[in-house]
């Protein structure tokens, strides 16, 4: 697996239910490492499976993933089968994707591409029925597409229409400065970046124009060794703080992680196990803040082609 920074705001549905495809970008073709195939069992606080996953990836010659297929079930007798189908350009961009449940399309997602601008439809469906559709137009600073400059999107759903716009500004050194973010011409989050400090300042805003205190807030984010700490300071006084402790083996493969919300354990990465293709591990989460027990546990299992 790479080596991350984790994060404390996960999604545990999202991180039991998508593996997604992997590979490394640096490689080309039959060089990349490719993730094949990720299992999933998941078990409640007395030890009982609650849920099962497995997803399989089939890829190119250019190494894109073209198939991505999760069979889930859980307790209650629940199964399903999504299956995602990709197509690319000669230069490995990304230009449809459709995702069927049980069989049954469920969305659909179009890809165009002209200089440093790149256009995203998506449209998703209910028995056969379009249930929502968007329009997403990223204008990029280049041709190279690596920085964002502007990003409308345009969401139908229910009879009605939003538009969201962001502008992200770059500093001397080509680092995110500032993005600001309005929803139907109205602004409603600005995000500053202050480099010298290391620190995100998070304006949120009212209808009225006004700032929200209670959701607006500064993020500092320090590092010591294998430490990350970030502090939470909400302009109406209130504080979090967040600590991850991530540890590595000489190979510099990840043995373990603990992550912290303002002291107490939330969730904790452990039994690393590295076997030639086959890596391992064991990840319980921590939901009961009266409990030093963990409430769930997934053990997850990576295959990959090398």
């Amino acid at each position: 697996m790479k080596n991350l920074k984790l994060g404390f705001a996960a999604c545990l549905t999202a991180a039991f239910l998508f593996s997604g495809c992997s590979k490394d970008d640096n490689e080309s073709g039959d060089q990349q490492r490719l993730l094949l195939s990720v299992e999933r069992i998941q078990k409640d606080k007395d030890g009982n499976i609650t849920g099962t996953s497995k997803t399989e990836n089939k890829y190119d010659s250019q190494g894109n993933c073209i198939e991505s297929i999760t069979e889930t079930t859980k307790e209650n007798g629940f199964s399903q089968q999504e299956k995602t189908l990709k197509k690319y350009d000669g230069q490995g961009n990304l230009l449809e994707s459709e995702t069927y449940v049980d069989d049954v399309l469920s969305s659909k997602d179009i890809y165009t591409y002209e200089g440093n601008v790149e256009t995203h439809e998506s449209t998703t469906y209910l028995r056969g029925t379009t249930i929502s559709s968007s329009k997403q137009i990223i204008t990029y600073t280049d041709s190279n597409r690596d920085k964002i400059k502007t990003s409308v999107t345009t969401m139908n759903f229910d009879n009605s229409t939003s538009v969201t716009k962001q502008e992200t500004s770059y500093d001397k050194d080509g680092k995110v400065e500032m993005i600001v973010t309005f929803e139907n011409d109205e602004l409603t989050q600005r995000v500053v970046f202050n480099r010298d400090v290391d620190t995100q300042t998070h304006y949120l805003y009212f209808s009225d124009g006004k700032t929200d205190e209670s959701k607006s807030y500064t993020l500092t984010i320090t590092y010591s060794g294998n430490k990350q700490t970030s502090q939470f300071e909400y302009f109406d006084g209130k504080k979090v703080e967040n600590e991850s402790i991530t540890t590595f083996n000489s190979d510099n493969r990840q043995t373990g992680s603990e992550s912290y919300e303002n002291g107490r354990l939330v969730r904790k990465m452990t039994d690393f196990v590295y076997n030639g293709k086959v890596e391992s591990f064991t990840t319980y989460y921590y939901s009961d803040p009266n409990s030093t027990e963990p409430t769930m546990t997934i053990y997850s299992t990576y295959t990959y082609n090398k």
